[in-house]
């Protein structure tokens, strides 16, 4: 019976290392209120955010959804030429499926 016990516990263990959750969003212009499509989005852990594990676009209606595998703290980048670049931390825990990041507002890059 202990081994039954031991043997689910390290399956539900690996089950759970390797679920999958959804990162989804939209992007959306602050100056003209529109959507942002083709917009280029990196999903990293906040540990080594220089390193993307999921890279991705928005999609013709400005959004998108990225899957990924695992559990902890991680950033969203989100960057267009001319357009200032949005980061966005967030976690997952082991109960989340979908994590929604929301409406983001990119603004034009003001160069002086």
């Amino acid at each position: 019976m202990k081994l039954f016990f031991t043997v689910i516990m390290l399956f539900s263990a690996f089950a759970q290392s390797n679920a999958t959750v959804t990162i989804k969003g939209i992007l959306i212009d602050s100056a003209t209120n529109k959507v942002e499509s083709f917009a280029t989005v990196q999903i990293a852990n906040k540990n080594t955010p220089n390193t993307p594990i999921k890279i991705g676009t928005t999609d013709i209606n400005g959004k998108f959804n990225e899957k990924i595998n695992g559990y902890g703290n991680f950033i969203a980048t989100v960057s267009m030429i001319g357009k200032t670049t949005i980061t966005k931390e967030f976690s997952i825990t082991a109960t989340d499926n979908i994590i929604d990041l929301g409406t983001l507002y990119i603004f034009l890059l003001m160069i002086e």
